[in-house]
Protein backbone atom coordinates (compact mmCIF):
# COMPACT_ATOMS: atom_id res chain seq x y z
CA UNK A 1 0.00 0.00 0.00
CA UNK A 2 1.09 3.46 -0.52
CA UNK A 3 1.91 6.15 1.57
CA UNK A 4 -1.27 8.12 0.35
CA UNK A 5 -3.25 5.59 0.10
CA UNK A 6 -2.31 4.55 3.96
CA UNK A 7 -2.90 8.26 5.11
CA UNK A 8 -6.55 7.92 3.25
CA UNK A 9 -7.04 4.91 5.60
CA UNK A 10 -5.72 6.54 8.64
CA UNK A 11 -8.02 9.64 8.58
CA UNK A 12 -10.99 7.33 7.80
CA UNK A 13 -11.55 8.05 3.92
CA UNK A 14 -13.01 4.64 2.59
CA UNK A 15 -10.38 3.70 -0.48
CA UNK A 16 -12.48 1.15 -2.04
CA UNK A 17 -11.68 -0.78 -5.31
CA UNK A 18 -8.34 1.44 -5.83
CA UNK A 19 -5.53 2.09 -6.84
CA UNK A 20 -2.94 4.82 -6.02
CA UNK A 21 -1.15 6.60 -9.18
CA UNK A 22 2.24 8.69 -9.46
CA UNK A 23 0.51 11.83 -8.97
CA UNK A 24 -1.23 10.97 -5.80
CA UNK A 25 -4.85 10.49 -7.08
CA UNK A 26 -7.02 7.75 -6.30
CA UNK A 27 -7.95 6.16 -9.37
CA UNK A 28 -11.32 3.50 -9.53
CA UNK A 29 -11.74 0.50 -11.91
CA UNK A 30 -13.33 2.87 -14.37
CA UNK A 31 -9.57 5.28 -13.98
CA UNK A 32 -11.53 8.12 -13.10
CA UNK A 33 -9.60 9.62 -10.29
CA UNK A 34 -10.97 9.65 -6.83
CA UNK A 35 -9.94 12.75 -5.12
CA UNK A 36 -10.70 13.25 -0.99
CA UNK A 37 -13.14 15.95 -0.39
CA UNK A 38 -14.08 17.25 3.58
CA UNK A 39 -17.08 18.55 4.67
CA UNK A 40 -17.48 20.87 8.21
CA UNK A 41 -21.70 19.35 9.76
CA UNK A 42 -23.50 20.13 12.29
CA UNK A 43 -25.14 17.96 14.93
CA UNK A 44 -27.99 18.32 12.81
CA UNK A 45 -26.45 17.28 9.48
CA UNK A 46 -24.16 14.32 11.32
CA UNK A 47 -27.13 13.03 12.41
CA UNK A 48 -28.99 12.97 8.84
CA UNK A 49 -25.38 11.79 7.28
CA UNK A 50 -25.65 9.12 9.72
CA UNK A 51 -29.48 7.95 8.83
CA UNK A 52 -29.00 8.08 5.35
CA UNK A 53 -25.86 8.12 4.14
CA UNK A 54 -25.66 11.54 2.35
CA UNK A 55 -25.53 15.36 3.14
CA UNK A 56 -29.06 15.70 2.45
CA UNK A 57 -30.31 19.46 1.62
CA UNK A 58 -30.69 22.77 3.49
CA UNK A 59 -34.18 24.61 3.72
CA UNK A 60 -32.90 26.67 1.26
CA UNK A 61 -31.93 23.62 -1.29
CA UNK A 62 -29.04 25.64 -2.14
CA UNK A 63 -26.32 23.05 -2.54
CA UNK A 64 -23.28 21.61 -0.29
CA UNK A 65 -19.69 23.48 -0.16
CA UNK A 66 -16.74 20.59 0.14
CA UNK A 67 -13.33 22.08 1.52
CA UNK A 68 -10.58 19.79 -0.85
CA UNK A 69 -7.83 19.87 1.96
CA UNK A 70 -8.20 18.24 5.60
CA UNK A 71 -6.40 21.28 7.21
CA UNK A 72 -8.75 23.49 4.90
CA UNK A 73 -12.15 21.48 6.82
CA UNK A 74 -10.14 22.19 9.70
CA UNK A 75 -9.62 25.96 9.24
CA UNK A 76 -13.27 26.29 8.73
CA UNK A 77 -14.29 24.38 11.38
CA UNK A 78 -12.23 25.96 13.95
CA UNK A 79 -14.42 29.53 13.60
CA UNK A 80 -16.08 29.42 16.93
CA UNK A 81 -19.40 29.47 15.17
CA UNK A 82 -18.45 26.09 14.34
CA UNK A 83 -17.54 25.04 17.97
CA UNK A 84 -20.00 21.51 17.84
CA UNK A 85 -19.19 21.41 14.15
CA UNK A 86 -17.26 17.23 13.27
CA UNK A 87 -15.17 17.19 10.13
CA UNK A 88 -16.41 14.64 7.35
CA UNK A 89 -14.23 13.21 4.91
CA UNK A 90 -15.55 10.91 1.87
CA UNK A 91 -13.82 10.89 -2.13
CA UNK A 92 -15.56 11.66 -5.19
CA UNK A 93 -14.73 11.05 -8.97
CA UNK A 94 -12.52 13.45 -10.83
CA UNK A 95 -15.07 14.03 -12.53
CA UNK A 96 -17.79 14.62 -10.47
CA UNK A 97 -15.40 17.66 -8.68
CA UNK A 98 -14.94 19.00 -12.06
CA UNK A 99 -18.21 19.82 -13.11
CA UNK A 100 -18.43 21.82 -9.16
CA UNK A 101 -17.73 25.13 -9.05
CA UNK A 102 -14.27 25.33 -7.81
CA UNK A 103 -13.17 28.61 -5.99
CA UNK A 104 -10.38 29.45 -2.98
CA UNK A 105 -12.09 30.19 0.56
CA UNK A 106 -9.56 32.93 1.87
CA UNK A 107 -9.17 33.81 5.55
CA UNK A 108 -8.28 32.47 8.83
CA UNK A 109 -11.29 30.13 9.17
CA UNK A 110 -11.42 30.03 5.07
CA UNK A 111 -11.16 25.86 4.01
CA UNK A 112 -9.10 26.92 1.29
CA UNK A 113 -9.34 25.12 -2.34
CA UNK A 114 -13.03 24.32 -2.52
CA UNK A 115 -15.87 23.02 -3.95
CA UNK A 116 -19.64 23.80 -4.34
CA UNK A 117 -22.01 21.28 -5.90
CA UNK A 118 -25.59 23.07 -6.59
CA UNK A 119 -28.48 21.74 -6.05
CA UNK A 120 -29.34 19.92 -8.99
CA UNK A 121 -25.13 18.71 -8.51
CA UNK A 122 -26.51 16.47 -5.31
CA UNK A 123 -28.03 13.42 -6.25
CA UNK A 124 -24.92 12.66 -8.10
CA UNK A 125 -22.29 13.69 -5.64
CA UNK A 126 -24.35 11.78 -3.18
CA UNK A 127 -24.39 8.39 -6.15
CA UNK A 128 -20.87 8.44 -6.58
CA UNK A 129 -19.75 9.36 -2.74
CA UNK A 130 -17.68 6.77 -1.12
CA UNK A 131 -19.47 6.29 2.53
CA UNK A 132 -18.47 9.79 4.54
CA UNK A 133 -16.13 8.93 7.59
CA UNK A 134 -15.45 11.17 10.80
CA UNK A 135 -11.88 12.60 10.85
CA UNK A 136 -10.21 14.15 13.30
CA UNK A 137 -10.85 17.88 14.09
CA UNK A 138 -7.89 19.26 15.44
CA UNK A 139 -7.68 21.79 17.54
CA UNK A 140 -11.14 21.67 18.87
Amino acid sequence: MSAAAAKLEVEGLPTGDTTQTQTGAITNANNDPRVPVYRVVDQTEWAYLQATENYGSNPAQSGKYFALTLAGAQAFASHPANAWSTITGTTLPRSVVNRGFLFNDPGQYGAGPSVFFAQPQLPTVYGTMTPPAILPNVGQ
